[in-house]
């Protein structure tokens, strides 16, 4: 597939990579510093001269991968017959959440993007097993239980949002070792996957949902983390998720 890359306003850089770019796939491109960014380009090219031009540029590119990713998520709660925001609904809790339990800013970058993924191996299951009303067989629910392993599968084979695939995989770990994929245990549970196990259970709980009637309140779900603390979920995490208020803040 042909590549688009645009060079920010470097005449030189420009007429270099325009040689080289034809045996390889590419289509090199002119931008002015105060251009709109192409839908069609790639990446963005700036020599160290026009670093403010080429930060502008890369922050539209950055924009806008945002919003593929967004939109991604939006398809995921589609598919499941979601609201359109639940995923934006989760992530701005996990905005919220990461501060309070004081991840790195590549962790929160990490953990926010996983937010908006965490169901993707969702997209492998047929329609008339996801969106079944009956109860599900056995291996129907084998397969629902494997999808967060076949979501990090997903985002590992593509080499796409990798560094999410352990949240992705393992946010439906509980902290007594009941949950799965894999039935891991306490803080073999990677950190943020106990936080996403905390943060995907109070937003499903006080969301609509296609498989059962009416909404919690956040009352109620608070409340479902405080008994479940020590057995589904990372008590520490539970107090942090609760004391911080961070569920209340957009409620």
């Amino acid at each position: 597939m042909l590549k688009q890359i645009a060079v920010v306003n470097q005449k030189e850089m420009l007429d270099a990579l325009s040689r080289a770019a034809g045996e390889r796939g590419l289509e090199v491109v002119s931008l002015a510093p105060s251009q709109p960014l192409p839908p069609t380009v790639s990446a963005v090219v700036a020599a160290p001269a026009d670093a403010a031009a080429a930060l502008d540029a890369a922050v539209m590119l950055a924009d806008r991968n945002e919003r593929l990713l967004l939109l991604l998520a939006r398809a995921v709660d589609c598919r499941e017959e979601f609201r359109p925001d639940s995923s934006r609904r989760v992530l701005e809790h996990a905005v919220r959440f990461a501060d309070a339990i004081g991840l790195s800013t590549v962790e929160k970058l990490t953990f926010e993007r996983a937010a908006l993924v965490r169901d993707i191996g969702k997209l492998d299951i047929p329609n008339d097993i996801l969106l079944k009303d009956a109860i599900l067989t056995y291996d129907e629910w084998e397969l629902i239980r494997n999808h967060p392993a076949h979501g990090a599968a997903l985002l590992t084979s593509l080499d796409l949002l990798v560094d999410t695939a352990d949240i992705v995989k393992y946010h439906h770990e509980n902290f007594d070792g009941s949950g799965y994929p894999e039935g891991l245990e306490g803080k073999a549970i990677p950190l943020a996957a106990r936080a996403m196990r905390i943060l995907d259970t109070y937003c499903a709980m006080t969301s609509r949902r296609r498989y059962r009637e009416g909404v919690s309140t956040s009352e109620d779900a608070l409340k479902h983390l405080r008994e479940e603390s020590g057995t589904r979920f990372d008590p520490k995490l539970v107090r942090i998720f609760i004391e911080s208020g961070i569920a209340k803040e957009s409620e």
